[in-house]
């Protein structure tokens, strides 16, 4: 283990070694390193770490972050976008691909 230096680290990603692996060689987690080197990383954990803390607390959530749904026309789209399903039952529970979607007919498709 090594004592951090941010340099070091930055230098170990650009070199192309993962979070994970600049986190083993200073003994630290994963989470420590890309909050330490990535600014916006930290801001979303902190606001997710806050976020929480106010809904435990049972504080009213600000209207900015709660769920908010696609629009009606987006699920349209990608429900449209799904094959109409003709497996057998069988194929249902057994878990086989929709229509057009298997290995096979994607291989068919390419050539």
């Amino acid at each position: 283990m090594k004592p951090w230096s941010e340099t070091e680290a930055r230098a170990m990603l650009a070199k192309g070694i993962s979070h994970s692996g600049v986190a083993r060689v200073f003994g630290v987690t994963v989470t420590t390193v890309r909050r330490r080197l990535d600014p916006l990383y930290a801001t979303h954990v902190r606001e997710r770490t806050n976020l929480a803390r106010a809904i435990k607390r049972g504080n009213d959530v600000p209207i900015t972050v709660r769920y908010q749904p696609p629009p009606e026309q987006d699920i349209a789209a990608r429900l449209a976008e799904i094959p109409r399903d003709t497996r057998s039952l069988t194929g249902r529970i057994l878990g086989d691909p929709l229509p057009g979607r298997s290995a096979f007919d994607r291989v068919r498709a390419q050539s």
